[in-house]
């Protein structure tokens, strides 16, 4: 009997070994419409860079379905491309509004970085990829931020401590959270900016541009400032006003005392086409929003510098 567990024992160390030295491979299942060539190879080099430096290629003689890979599989619709990613370390998917090659490669970099929590290789996709990940980096860097001690001098540099009066062409928003914004003095108070607002104008013949300040319980975006959630609730307000809303872009922002903010801009399709952006924030347990738009035809100049007037206090 000894003999024989003797005997089995080595039979399986150079089996273990061997598989423990064998290379994980890249197997693309669906191109999604692209060149097979072009989806192996930019899949290949980018999971050797972030995922494993030693994989490989799979061969063209195929490979026993026991051994170590990759599966990847691409769809491309009329919205854009998603990329799956399914493997040894990685199981996630990433997407893009984008066409082509560039959607394909922002899909398959947004599938790694959410597929893993590495911050190091964060930090290698993000110097590398900052212009193809950039809302993805930005939130990194600002969550980074936030968890570093604050040091005693940033208080000191607030640029302002106490709320200014209301008057014609500024709103403050005296209780909690405090906040001021700053608009044309013979724009008009619009009393139609539906449930939540607390102030809203607007101007010209068919009450456009317009703008509309809301504040409700940060529970609403998941009590936290995401571009992705703050956008499902714009998009949901359009939609059921009638319109369709379509991101056109999202940023993360600092206002110059110290809040962050997500700016979002859009398009909303409906009775007729109307340019939308939004600013939010979140106080404490609040998100406050402040919502503009216009016709295509209409300059945005006036409506940029309301969104920049926004300041908070203390």
């Amino acid at each position: 009997m000894k003999l024989f567990l003797l005997l089995l024992a080595m039979s399986w160390i150079p089996f273990n070994v061997q598989a423990a030295n064998d290379p994980c491979y890249v197997d693309i299942e669906s191109y999604g419409g692209y060149e097979k060539l072009v989806v192996s190879s930019i899949a290949l080099t980018m999971i050797r860079q972030f995922i494993d430096p030693t994989v490989q290629a799979a061969p063209t003689s195929g490979f026993s379905e026991k051994a170590c890979f990759y599966r990847v599989n691409i769809s491309e619709k009329a919205d854009g491309v998603k990329a799956f990613i399914f493997g040894e370390k990685i199981s996630d998917y990433g997407d893009s509004g984008l066409r082509g090659e560039a959607g394909l490669e922002q899909a398959l970099l947004r599938a790694i970085f959410k597929g893993t929590d590495d911050a190091q290789k964060h930090g290698s996709i993000c110097n590398k990829y900052e212009r193809i990940l950039e809302l993805e980096c930005k939130k990194k860097m600002l969550s980074k931020q936030d968890t570093q001690p604050r040091q005693p001098e940033i208080r000191q540099t607030r640029k302002t401590l106490t709320a200014p009066r209301s008057r014609p062409g500024r709103y403050v928003h005296s209780s909690f959270p405090t906040f001021s914004i700053e608009y044309p003095e013979n724009w008009k108070n619009a009393n139609d900016c539906g449930s939540g607002a607390v102030f809203g104008i607007k101007t010209g013949q068919y009450g456009i541009p317009a703008i509309c300040v809301y504040v409700s319980d940060s529970s609403s975006a998941g009590g936290r400032l995401d571009a992705d959630a703050v956008f499902n609730l714009a998009y949901s307000g359009w939609g059921n006003a009638g319109y369709r809303l379509k991101l056109d872009s999202s940023d993360y922002r600092q206002l110059d005392d110290g809040t962050h903010v997500v700016y979002l801009e859009a398009k909303a399709s409906g009775s007729s086409e109307l340019i939308v952006k939004y600013v939010y924030a979140i106080k404490g347990d609040k998100l406050v929003s402040l919502g503009t738009w216009t016709h295509p035809s209409i300059k945005l100049g006036s409506l940029d510098d309301i969104v920049e007037s926004l300041k908070f206090y203390e």
